[in-house]
């Protein structure tokens, strides 16, 4: 489910390039059409789900820890959201590269972000999920620094591969803490969180906008992202929590 948002970056990265010589308009019309029908596609293969049963466990040291999810989750959203709107535009307008360069940036994006999930849970199980936050927020703030000190292109290309990676990779780690927190409250818990990322990045699109708008560059984009992920490690430490039921 989660690999689908980078498949879905894939195939756009690929359909922008031929799309836009018939300009701007086309190009959103013709990505909306295509987002129509792949949801219809997948409509009917949806699960339903049961209601979740409810939670047992102590209850305070989960509300706890399910506040730092919450505001890590937040925050991880805010730092990686420079990349997922501004990248692109970055790499054509801030470096001065070629359309063709930066969707090829961007198909990696995709593949990384695709590829995320799998690569950082696979970590979670061996150095459990803590860790693997922590390790995450690392490279997500690497991401974030690497444009700011060079604009070489070994430089970018490891900058799409993290952000890529990590963006979507965030996500499955801590769908897998919700679970470890809250036990069988999980999707109470991940509901929440999911409404808090897009409430964060929603924000943040507004707020980058407005950045850009005032000092005329895209590194200060980049700075405010950095500085999000960077106040999201401390809250990769947690106490007691739920032991996940199967």
């Amino acid at each position: 489910m989660v690999a689908g948002v980078g498949i879905g970056i894939i195939v756009g990265a690929a359909l922008v390039p031929a799309l836009l010589p018939r300009g701007l308009p086309a190009t959103w019309w013709a990505l909306a059409a295509a987002a129509l029908l792949v949801s219809a596609l997948a409509w009917r293969d949806m699960p339903d789900a049961p209601a979740p049963p409810r939670r047992t466990g102590p209850r305070e040291a989960a509300s706890a820890d399910a506040l730092r999810l919450l505001a890590l989750y937040a925050l991880a959203a805010v730092a990686a959201a420079p990349f997922m709107l501004w990248w692109p535009d970055f790499i054509i307008r801030g470096l001065g590269r070629s359309t063709g360069f930066a969707a090829g940036l961007w198909l990696i994006y995709g593949l990384a972000a695709a590829a995320g999930p799998a690569l950082f849970g696979r970590l979670a199980d061996r150095i459990g999920s803590e860790r693997s936050l922590a390790a995450a927020l690392l490279a997500q703030a690497l991401a974030l620094a690497l444009p700011l000190l060079t604009g070489s292109g070994a430089a970018l290309l490891l900058a799409t591969a993290l952000a890529g990676a990590t963006a979507i990779g965030l996500t499955a780690l801590a769908l897998t803490r919700a679970r470890e927190v809250a036990g069988a409250a999980a999707p109470a818990l991940w509901s929440t969180a999911t409404a808090a990322y897009g409430a964060a990045q929603t924000l943040t699109g507004f707020a980058l906008a407005w950045l850009y708008a005032q000092s005329g560059s895209h590194l200060p984009l980049f700075a405010a992202g950095l500085l999000a992920g960077l106040l999201a490690l401390p809250l990769t430490r947690w106490g007691r929590t739920v032991q996940a039921e199967n």
